[in-house]
């Protein structure tokens, strides 16, 4: 999972020290062989009690390639028909205009 700021109105965060000014991607990777321990880390995210441990790997980057062995993946939530997606940044790519 990718992310670059909180969620839920900062309630909970995937990764507390992101920031979205940085230009990086914030990398968040959970490596869950059963659902137990699926639900440990989500239930430690969703009261941003979780840690980085032998489940969890956190890193920032400008890009990533996320390789598949299958073609049934998601990605921000979206179906992915590929094997091989590569995701990078564009530093300050998007303006955003507010009132």
């Amino acid at each position: 999972m990718s992310n670059s700021g909180n969620m839920f109105r900062d309630k909970c965060s995937i990764a507390p020290h992101s920031d979205v000014s940085d230009g990086k991607l914030d990398v968040f990777v959970l490596y869950a062989r059963n659902i137990k321990e699926f639900l440990t880390v989500f239930f430690q995210i969703l009261f941003n009690k979780h840690e980085i441990g032998p489940n969890v790997l956190y890193a920032k980057t400008h890009n990533i390639s996320i390789k598949s062995a299958n073609t049934g993946f998601h990605i921000d939530g979206e179906a992915c028909s590929s094997r091989k997606v590569d995701i990078s940044l564009i530093h300050n790519g998007l303006a955003v205009m507010t009132p």
